[in-house]
């Protein structure tokens, strides 16, 4: 069954014929007494997902006994730590791969122009599936494909979505090009289709992206799926929309993202920053990985570099402490701390210091995201 936290977002900013879709498919969009708009998502499940790596690489064999869970929340001022124990522990090899790209075609990024040979070489190497696009670029991006499939054949899938496209009326944030496929020539051909133009509601594509197609009412269930998305940008935000929704409701529903960040030399070093940290904080809180990409020969590193990222991950949940529902707003972030290690012979926890491990900061219980 699929649960999760739950979760408000007011946003401020008029809804078009985009949003009104995804009221359709989310279920839980509704204007309140002061015209604001509140998303609600269910109450029930905490999802985490998590890597760990010391300094031999990836650490593929943990047990439940090895994985320490911690919650800190804050009463009266004062931090307290609470132990949890997972009622599921699963691994990404496991489990069915849900891998969402999401890529900017606004005019400042040019994203499909600029790196168009490189993205038409995101598909399966083992089908000669493309004629053009240079060898090396299929085979880089491929990498990403390639190393996070599993065993599970057609049950990994994968969508194409557009960050900033406008056509006729409205302009919609979010443009969803293929749906859920395991037919990678599918998702190439339709990249090579893109056009750059438009322009770049980042937060607000990502935040529909994740709505429509990880959302509530989706079929993907973060206990019985590997999910990830991965962003293609400059890192503009050209709405008012701030980076607390998105983030907020992918924590909720256990969603890293991975940002892949293709800035034009032309940017000033202020907006150059601006831009890297828009998409920094996409991926820092949500548990995913922030990616520089200075030029189409560094596309292998960054491939390789996510593969190993998010391939070796482990998924563990357990129920929502009832007691956070009587948290106040402004302080009901839950902080979050995985932790590698085992007990000693007086049954004392005892952390390993040499373990990294990767995963979302943690989650609001009654998240408010007001957007002017």
């Amino acid at each position: 069954m699929k649960t999760f936290p739950l979760f408000l977002i007011f946003v401020c900013y008029s809804l078009n014929a985009q949003n009104l879709e995804l009221d359709k498919q989310g279920g839980a969009l509704y204007q309140s007494d002061d015209d604001s708009f509140v998303f609600r998502v269910g109450v029930e499940q905490v999802n985490i997902s998590f890597s760990a790596f010391d300094n031999k690489g990836a650490i593929l064999d943990l047990t439940t006994d090895q994985v320490r869970v911690v919650e800190i929340v804050t009463r009266n001022g004062r931090k307290q730590e609470i132990e949890r124990i997972p009622d599921y522990f699963n691994k990404s090899q496991d489990l069915p791969l849900r891998l969402g790209l999401l890529i900017d075609s606004s005019g400042s990024s040019g994203v499909p122009n600029s790196y168009s040979d490189a993205l038409r070489g995101f598909k399966d190497p083992s089908r000669s599936v493309l004629k053009r696009g240079g060898l090396i670029a299929s085979q880089t991006i491929a990498t990403i494909w390639e190393l996070l499939k599993n065993d599970n054949g057609n049950n990994n899938k994968i969508f194409l979505g557009e960050i900033g496209y406008e056509g006729d009326g409205e302009p919609n944030f979010f443009t969803l090009r293929t749906d859920w496929t395991s037919n990678i020539s599918k998702v190439v051909n339709t990249i090579s289709k893109q056009k750059s133009g438009g322009s770049s509601p980042l937060f607000a594509a990502v935040l529909g992206a994740a709505i429509q197609q990880f959302g509530q009412n989706s079929d993907i269930n973060s206990e019985d799926c590997a999910s990830l998305l991965i962003v293609i940008s400059d890192g503009q935000n050209t709405l008012s929309t701030n980076g607390l929704a998105p983030i907020s409701y992918a924590q909720a529903i256990n969603l890293p993202i991975y940002t892949i960040a293709v800035i034009p030399d032309y940017y000033d070093v202020i907006t150059r920053r601006q831009f890297i940290s828009n998409l920094k904080s996409l991926s820092d809180q949500t548990g995913g990985q922030f990616n520089e990409l200075p030029g189409p020969n560094k596309i292998a590193d960054i491939a390789h570099r996510i593969a190993r990222n998010f391939r070796d991950r482990y998924y563990i949940g357990y129920p929502l402490d009832p007691d956070y529902n009587d948290l106040p707003s402004n302080n009901d972030f839950i902080e979050l701390r995985v932790e590698i290690g085992s007990a000693d012979f007086n049954g004392e926890w005892r952390k390993r210091k040499d373990v990294t491990v990767f995963h979302k900061s943690g989650y609001f219980v009654n998240p408010r995201v007001i957007v002017e």
